[in-house]
């Protein structure tokens, strides 16, 4: 079963929230890139979403958590640090670099500070990596995997942004959708039974 399919399992049925062909333009136009498309299929799907209490993902098609915007200023705020003054990671013996092909593509985030990125390989294979940062640690983490894969290891307990980082569930996985346009409410649900 592919990892896409494992996260509808694990979530439950989503709104399908369609996107418009302009929305997605701004959002590769943020980006510098296209986005791949498992991401996008979870996005359409869910978004905006706040899954397990911790993890945001953005809609490019809302006027409260939009992708586009909410992109744009991540990658602003990211180009002005001065990581080499402020001691910032490094990232394969570098300084990061953000948007574009080939730069961090920051697509989610948490109420821990912490930040997921997708990075383009190899635009001839659509080869994509997660990566993902924590605020305080100020380590890069790495995953040679699709945004789907590295989704479901996180929503089922792995450690997928660093140590110490695994989200534990008593219960069922807390799916609160967000609000998009003015006048919405915050809806809660259990997803269904966790998978054998």
């Amino acid at each position: 079963m592919e990892f896409i399919d494992r996260i509808f399992r694990l979530i439950g049925p989503g709104g399908r929230n369609s996107v418009s062909a302009e929305a997605w333009c701004a959002v590769s136009h943020a980006a510098g890139v296209e986005l791949p498309d498992d991401y996008k299929q979870i996005v359409e799907t869910y978004a905006p979403v706040c899954l397990s209490s911790h993890l945001t993902i953005r809609h490019p098609d809302t006027e409260f958590f939009n992708l586009a915007a909410w992109l744009s200023s991540s990658l602003a705020d990211l180009a002005v640090l001065d990581w080499i003054a402020n001691d910032g990671p490094e990232y394969h013996g570098e300084v990061p670099t953000f948007g574009g092909p080939y730069g961090l593509i920051p697509v989610a985030s948490t109420d821990r500070r912490e930040t997921v990125f997708l990075r383009q390989r190899a635009a001839e294979t659509g080869d994509w990596v997660v990566v993902s940062l924590a605020a305080d640690g100020g380590v890069f983490h790495e995953f040679e995997q699709s945004f789907s894969e590295w989704l479901f290891r996180y929503l089922s307990g792995e450690e997928m942004v660093g140590r110490n980082s695994a989200i534990r569930h008593r219960d069922r996985l807390l799916v609160e959708n967000l609000p998009k346009f003015p006048g919405d409410i915050v809806t809660s649900r259990r997803g269904p039974a966790a998978e054998d």
